[in-house]
């Protein structure tokens, strides 16, 4: 009878962590269902003010090339608001570290990545641990 009930992961606890005055926070995230891809982020200020938010929708990828579409979406966006200090937040631990090694950002992804460093924006990235 029991048999049939999945085991689930245990529940951790996460607390938003505000950055400092003058800066903006993004979280984003990216998922992948049936071969069909998602992502979103939301920005927030030093005292967690909702500032704006995205979600799109992609056709098959990889959850690699969404979470850095959604790190990429996110830094595009932050500059039509003129909002030049970005800390951006992931769960994707892949997705931090091609942040910090540009060789593995995939090759479709990679004009639109550099472009974002064109934008005058400084930006943090950080797992989400």
């Amino acid at each position: 009878m029991f048999s049939s009930f999945r085991r689930f992961k245990e529940i951790t606890p996460v607390v938003w962590k505000p950055p400092t005055v003058r800066w903006v926070k993004i979280n984003t995230d990216g998922s992948v269902r049936n071969s069909l891809a998602s992502c979103g982020g939301i920005f927030r200020d030093h005292r967690g003010t909702f500032l704006g938010c995205f979600a799109c929708n992609f056709g098959p990828v990889l959850v690699f090339e969404v979470d850095l579409s959604a790190i990429i979406f996110a830094m595009e966006f932050a500059a039509r608001f003129d909002w030049l200090n970005l800390w951006l937040e992931s769960d994707s631990s892949s997705a931090v570290l091609a942040f910090k090694n540009s060789n593995l950002i995939p090759f479709r992804l990679r004009n639109r990545w550099h472009n974002c460093f064109q934008l005058g924006i400084i930006v943090v990235c950080s797992h989400l641990s």
